[in-house]
């Protein structure tokens, strides 16, 4: 099942890395999902009966909400809607205003919408199956993942030319790896960069070859995220550093476990892993020259964008679908028309650039809500978490998952379908590393009754 799922993940990132303008590409990562799927069908039942009781009401609502959407209401319901006029009057131009209608004004956006969402659905279904037998395997192939992006990404450093099978946004002498938005290249080596501390901290992680390789890691990738040029992937560093600082907390709270180290010893990693990174930022700094990493870190000192503009205009397209939103996927079709004139460019905004604007113009309060409701959850079950044997893993996914849901409020990276599968994953990580009173329990084997007989250090549920 882990050869399956690296073998997955290498077709999204390399072909689900073009956003809604790489159509066919997608469709193969689609296709790849639905085969994973299929492979490995006892891990969805095992998902359907044994996963969390909140997990599986999460994936029942990414399904449900485009599916409601898509349902065929009579006219005396759908003309009521909120943000309808518009329609109404194209559809009377045709004879087809009493027509029965869905919820969203774009049936084939929204099917897209729907369809896009397999990818996260096979990472999250087979990953918690996987995760059962070796947690650590799914840190180390986000870790892999970092490691093929960046070699992509230097290969297109050294030479200047695009390595992906997309029309790129990077210019020449930036670090792109298999995305065309920097942003998401930045924010996926982030989240490898997590689970490289992640393997370092867990015992697993530190006793065999992948305790060197998540040791290299750990020193390369931070100026790799650097050298990508994408300014919320820079910033998010810090988030990076903070998890760093809980796996630390986490492992030195378990010092008194067999296998575990000494405060004295924690103190030692920790100054190592801050030595090894300055040593090996100041001899790539060194190395490549030209000036690259200050290049980098000259753009925050222009701010200006679009971004603020398109916010605006967002909000009013907001106001006027609210409360029930036009439709998942809808939001490049009625954005044209509260788009303001003073703000309009050569090429199409396509996006909010705030993935909760535009889950706003597309779900109205049922999005929004939802996304409360699930984010505090997270943060409970993780607090919950710290003090259980797996905590690690759960603190690692965690942060994985804030850097995903902090880059959203300036970008859109779950609308990628290479980013879809690792956000799959860490929830698959996370829901199978927190404790939790809904899974159904195996009966004891004997093996399991004659090791329950041996004393052991109690630890928290």
């Amino acid at each position: 099942m882990g050869a399956q799922l690296l073998v997955f993940l290498l077709i999204s990132i390399l072909f689900g890395g073009g956003g809604v303008n790489a159509a066919w590409q997608n469709l193969l990562v689609q296709l790849a999902g639905l085969a994973l799927l299929a492979i490995n069908f006892a891990a969805v039942r095992r998902f359907a009966l044994q996963a969390p009781h909140t997990l599986r009401v999460l994936a029942i609502c990414l399904l449900a909400v485009p599916l409601i959407q898509l349902i065929p209401l009579p006219p005396s319901i759908w003309k009521q809607l909120p943000g309808r006029d518009l329609l109404i009057t194209s559809l009377e131009l045709v004879g087809h205003e009493d027509d029965f209608r869905p919820i969203t004004v774009s049936v084939a956006r929204t099917s897209l919408s729907l369809i896009g969402l397999i990818p996260l659905m096979a990472a999250l279904v087979v990953g918690y199956s996987f995760q059962r037998e070796s947690r650590d395997r799914l840190l180390q192939l986000l870790v892999v993942m970092g490691w093929v992006q960046l070699a992509f990404g230097a290969i297109s450093l050294a030479t200047g030319a695009n390595t992906t099978l997309f029309e790129s946004d990077h210019a020449s002498g930036m670090l792109r790896g298999l995305f065309a938005n920097k942003n998401s290249t930045g924010l996926f080596l982030d989240v490898a960069l997590i689970g490289a501390m992640g393997l370092l901290f867990a015992k697993a992680g530190a006793r065999h070859s992948w305790g060197y390789a998540a040791w290299v890691s750990v020193i390369i990738f931070p100026v790799a995220i650097i050298l990508t040029v994408s300014r919320s992937a820079m910033v998010l560093l810090a988030v990076v550093a903070v998890a760093g600082l809980g796996l630390a907390f986490v492992r030195a709270a378990r010092k008194t476990e067999p296998g575990g180290i000494s405060a004295g010893r924690l103190k030692a990693l920790i100054g190592g892993v801050v030595l090894a990174c300055t040593i090996g930022g100041l001899v790539v700094t060194a190395g490549m020259g030209q000036g690259r990493i200050e290049r980098s870190l000259v753009r925050f000192a222009d701010l200006q964008d679009g971004r603020a503009g398109i916010w605006a205009d967002a909000l009013t397209s907001a106001s006027h679908f609210w409360p029930v939103g036009a439709g998942m996927g809808t939001f490049d079709e009625v954005f044209q028309v509260d788009e303001s004139l003073e703000r309009v460019r050569a090429g199409r905004a396509g996006r909010a650039h705030n993935e909760y604007l535009e889950i706003a113009i597309e779900t109205g309060v049922i999005g929004i809500g939802a996304i409360l409701y699930f984010a505090a959850l997270h943060l409970i079950a993780c607090i919950k978490a710290i003090r259980h044997r797996n905590a690690i893993y759960a603190v690692a996914a965690f942060a994985g998952l804030l850097c995903i849901a902090a880059q959203s409020v300036l970008d859109y990276p779950m609308r990628s379908a290479a980013m879809l599968p690792v956000a799959g994953l860490l929830l698959a990580l996370f829901w199978g590393a927190v404790p939790d009173r809904n899974i159904v329990r195996r009966p004891l084997t004997n093996t399991d009754q004659d090791s329950a007989r041996r004393p052991t250090l109690r630890t928290l549920p």
